[in-house]
């Protein structure tokens, strides 16, 4: 406990969260494109749009916006798998395997 996380966990870490980028623009888009024509907000940016969330400019009841948010996870997910960290996690999990059931 207590200790820095090291490559391996780091890389599985940043891959689990691709994953989940990929899970929130399934949901969002799903939930929201139904009534919403899909139209492309280039000015929300991943951290901006979390940020404006947070201090209440954007309301997630909406379909507009929850599929926006949907666009804003793909945008994200897209950029990182574009990333040389991304190669470099693939990398070292792949290299790292551990056998199911020895965490």
């Amino acid at each position: 406990m207590g200790e820095e996380p090291d490559e391996y966990t780091r890389a599985i870490f940043f891959l689990a969260r691709q994953l989940l980028h990929m899970r929130y623009t399934a949901v969002f888009m799903l939930f929201a494109s139904k009534s919403v024509p899909i139209t492309i907000d280039t000015d929300n940016d991943f951290r901006g749009f979390h940020d404006r969330m947070w201090a209440g400019e954007i309301d997630l009841t909406n379909d507009e916006n929850k599929l926006q948010y949907a666009l804003v996870y793909m945008n994200e997910f897209l950029s990182n798998i574009n990333t040389e960290r991304f190669e470099n996690s693939l990398r070292i999990v792949s290299l790292n395997q551990e056998t199911p059931g020895s965490y």
